[in-house]
């Protein structure tokens, strides 16, 4: 049985995740940043689901919500091996979005409506992952 102090904070997490995966959405209009933007708060709408997931079965994440690693591999000993690399790849896909000013070129050169079509295909698919995890954490409220 969890406290009120640890359903506090899943129903705090999963209202961050929920808001910021309702700001992840491309447009026909999206420029390079906008995309950029979407990738990296489509990656924090997982993590703060994925803590949330975590407390509601009772993990203490007071000392791992800071380290990112921790979380995925604390997601990955209670989701599977699937889902702890997917948490990765969206990290990995965060940290070039926010960081590497040339993985975009790289990526997609000029290319700015196959990295809209590319990126709105992966959040799409994304997205029912985190619906699974937001239901899953949201069973304790």
């Amino acid at each position: 049985m969890l406290s009120v102090e640890q359903k506090d904070k899943v129903a705090s997490s999963l209202r961050l995740a929920a808001g910021l995966m309702q700001t992840v959405a491309i447009a026909s209009s999206s420029s390079e940043y906008e995309i950029r933007n979407a990738i990296s708060r489509l990656y924090y709408a997982f993590f703060h689901a994925s803590v949330a997931l975590l407390v509601s079965i009772g993990w203490e994440t007071q000392g791992i919500s800071k380290d990112h690693g921790k979380i995925h591999a604390a997601v990955q000993a209670r989701m599977g091996k699937y889902m702890g690399t997917f948490l990765r790849k969206l990290y990995q896909n965060r940290k070039l979005c926010d960081y590497d000013s040339s993985m975009f070129e790289r990526s997609y050169g000029r290319d700015l409506a196959k990295a809209r079509r590319d990126v709105i295909l992966d959040i799409k698919r994304a997205k029912t992952n985190f619906h699974w995890i937001y239901q899953e954490a949201r069973k304790v409220l």
